[in-house]
């Protein structure tokens, strides 16, 4: 997938330490950079010397005018820093193409949406909002979690769709370190999921949820809607992943990569990912972040074998298929072939 060089055309200050920027897309890539609500794009840019990719969710509407993401500094975070202290509008960024699973479809999912999100999981969450509110007439609950109010990504944004839409459109604010009225003292948890769901807005037949934050928060959710409703009808997206211990892997294997209708054959290291090895050897693969918590990376083993350190985004069902996610993959056969834009 290639990247396009956009001009940062508004940056807007979200909270103290969070900014929204905007892209204006040209004409004649409107549609290389249609999007579903939910889906992220790919922001790269040199800082320090370095070449540095970052995925970041479409905050905005698929029919607005310009494509927009949110970003939060967080501590040695590189381009969120620079995004938050440095970045100016004018400035050239690379942009790659929306993707990911994490996709509300109103032609599709009609039903009333359940909202769970933390923090800088909101952003998502913003254009799913703004697409259901648009295009359906269904009900909408978000319940957001935050520290305090300060720190509230979009709050007032939020607010003025609550006041458009009271009938449809319910917030349950939730502070881990303030105690406001009308909101919800704590983190978002299985016991409040149950208190929303069964007491608070148990008139509302909920039928598809979407959960986006931190790991913990995400797998804790995603659990507690479970024992009601299908695995098909709940969707996660994770914005921080909690890392798991790692196997040691040793020596080498061979590796056939397809991609873009190409095959070459490598030999790799087994210890760091497919994914490091095939970007030292200078292979134009796709990637974001890194971490296991996005989709960019995803390949299709046809033969051979790897293991995953982390798997927070691929079904079992994807799996069994053969895909990985090659930022967290290493071979376990002493030849693998991984298949990408299959």
């Amino acid at each position: 997938m290639k990247s396009v060089s956009l001009a940062v055309s508004q940056i807007e200050r979200v909270t103290a330490d969070s900014v929204k920027i905007s892209f204006v897309i040209p004409q004649e890539l409107k549609f290389s950079f249609d999007f579903f609500a939910g889906q992220y794009i790919s922001l790269e840019k040199e800082i320090e010397g370095k070449l540095v990719r970052r995925a970041y969710s479409i905050c905005s509407s698929p029919y607005e005018d310009v494509i927009s993401v949110a970003i939060k500094q967080i501590p040695n975070g590189l381009f969120s820093t620079y995004a938050c202290e440095q970045l100016q509008v004018g400035d050239l960024l690379e942009v790659f193409p929306p993707e990911g699973k994490f996709a509300y479809i109103p032609e599709i999912s009609p039903e009333n949406l359940g909202l769970f999100a933390a923090g800088s999981g909101i952003t998502p969450m913003l254009s799913i909002i703004k697409v259901a509110l648009e295009r359906t007439t269904c009900k909408i609950l978000l319940a957001y979690g935050n520290r305090t109010p300060q720190t509230t990504m979009f709050a007032p944004e939020i607010e003025q769709l609550h006041r458009q839409y009271p009938d449809r459109f319910f917030v349950q604010y939730v502070y881990s370190k303030s105690h406001e009225k009308n909101a919800l003292f704590g983190h978002i948890d299985p016991a409040m999921v149950h208190h929303l769901l069964e007491s608070k807005y148990q008139e509302v037949d909920f039928g598809r949820f979407y959960i986006c934050g931190p790991q913990l928060m995400v797998e804790a959710v995603r659990d507690e809607l479970q024992k009601n409703y299908e695995k098909k009808k709940i969707h996660t997206e994770l914005f921080t992943v909690t890392e798991a211990p790692k196997k040691e892997y040793k020596g080498t294997a061979e590796i056939t990569v397809r991609l873009g209708g190409k095959e070459q054959i490598l030999t790799i290291e087994r210890k760091p990912t497919i994914l490091s090895e095939l970007l030292s050897k200078g292979l134009d693969v796709s990637y974001s972040c890194l971490t296991g918590a996005c989709s960019s990376c995803i390949g299709k083993v046809t033969e051979g074998s790897a293991e995953m350190d982390n798997n927070q985004v691929l079904s079992q069902e994807e799996v069994e298929k053969g895909m990985i996610l090659t930022c967290q993959a290493h071979p376990t056969s002493s030849h693998i072939k991984v298949e990408y834009n299959y």
